[in-house]
């Protein structure tokens, strides 16, 4: 059985690049599993959707030949359960509607490594950040490892905007997010991951920019399904707009995927901001907003900008490793 990883990071396109796959026969889907212990299990190593606390400590060096990760707090009781789902649908991950699903990464990599009957191939899409402190042989080895990359400047605004709390404090009416963290841009850990996977299991590890996936969106898709012994159709890139269970633990985050019916080939590659422009729409977006909204009046500018001139400076890297095609 091949299984395939397609890393990215937030705003990439990737769920309707993932959607194209959705429906074909033989391949099992996973929707960002590795986001259920990174943001709700035990083992998880962000707040957003619990107290400060309860967040792992774990040291996030990265050494391609450790073989395991230790780390306490895990929880082997609970599993998730897809064997209602159809055979071509994502599999659930995540907590929706009530349910108390609580993975370990352990659990995770068991079920990307698991046999699946009448399927030949697994295909999961995730972020690589919720790799963090785990890019080792044990979580890597035995999968193709792909990158769906997009300009840090282009999907930081968009970030920015589904996360930021309204401008009277009330959550995200989009997302309910109430906050703008930057180590959720997720690029360096993407860099890193793709550079890891280079330097020590595929010297050139299939890397595609989304905005050059959208100018020609056949070509580029043919030629991801060719590298990596996916079946490929023109049908592929068509579809019905449909909710999608799997997708539902990020409400108002695929908007856009669930709305569409296919992917849509546009005329141009629009130029990015400016790491500076970026900087400076953020901060009078929040001039706008109350001074009791804490959320928006506590960033760390100077970090910010930062960490986004350093995902340019290794967005550009991994583009010149990236497909290109003839438009």
């Amino acid at each position: 059985m091949r299984r395939i990883i397609l890393w990215t990071c937030p705003r990439c396109v990737s769920t309707a690049f993932e959607r194209c796959f959705i429906g074909i026969a033989g391949i099992r889907i996973f929707h960002e599993p590795y986001g259920n212990p990174f943001y709700f299990g035990d083992e998880c190593l962000h707040s957003r959707f619990v107290p400060v606390q309860k967040a792992v400590e774990i040291n996030t060096y990265c050494d391609p030949n450790q073989s395991e990760v230790s780390i306490s707090n895990t929880h082997q009781d609970q599993k998730v359960v897809s064997s209602h789902l159809p055979a071509t649908e994502p599999v659930l991950c995540h907590p929706i509607d009530g349910d108390d699903i609580k993975l370990t990464y352990k659990e995770v990599l068991d079920m990307l490594l698991s046999d699946f009957p009448d399927h030949s191939v697994v295909f999961s899409k995730d972020m690589a950040y919720y790799l963090r402190g785990r890019m080792t042989s044990q979580f890597l080895s035995g999968f193709t490892h792909t990158f769906l990359i997009r300009h840090p400047c282009i999907t930081a605004l968009s970030f920015w905007s589904k996360s930021r709390c309204e401008s009277d404090g009330k959550p995200n009416k989009s997302t309910g997010w109430t906050y703008f963290d930057v180590e959720e841009l997720g690029f360096i850990e993407l860099y890193e991951l793709a550079k890891l996977v280079s330097n020590n299991f595929d010297d050139e590890p299939l890397i595609i920019d989304a905005d050059d996936l959208l100018l020609s969106p056949s070509k580029m898709l043919h030629a991801y399904c060719t590298a990596t012994g996916l079946p490929f159709s023109e049908d592929m890139l068509t579809w019905d707009a449909r909710p999608m269970p799997a997708w539902n633990v990020w409400p108002g985050w695929h908007d856009d995927a669930l709305k569409s019916t296919g992917l849509v080939q546009r005329a141009h590659k629009k130029s990015p901001p400016l790491v500076s422009d970026v900087i400076e729409f953020m901060r009078a977006d929040t001039k706008h907003c109350p001074s009791t909204c804490d959320d928006l009046h506590n960033y760390d500018w100077d970090h910010i900008t930062a960490v986004l001139e350093r995902s340019v400076r290794s967005y550009k890297e991994l583009y010149d490793m990236a497909l290109k095609v003839t438009t």
